[in-house]
């Protein structure tokens, strides 16, 4: 899951929407259960998004978060499944 920016993860909270967004996490966990979640992640700080736009992050933190977390995991798996 993408990381999302850490003002709309505090609104998230402040409508008191928090448990069922982890109901949510939880259900597409089951269905894909090596999920990694960056919703509230630290890549979620406002500096790494556009200033107006606070759907997007910049590509240098998609660079960072796929060569930081997903290729790491991705690399493991695959290293599973050739043994």
């Amino acid at each position: 899951m993408v990381p999302v920016h850490e003002e709309i993860m505090k609104h998230v909270e402040s409508l008191h929407l928090e448990r069922g967004r982890q109901v949510w996490t939880d259900a597409v966990r089951a269905i894909f259960p090596d999920l990694i979640d960056l919703s509230s992640s630290p890549y979620g700080a406002a500096k790494n998004y556009f200033a107006k736009d606070p759907l997007h992050y910049k590509a240098v933190v998609g660079a960072a978060f796929m060569n930081e977390k997903v290729l790491p995991f991705a690399m493991k798996a695959l290293g599973k499944k050739l043994e």
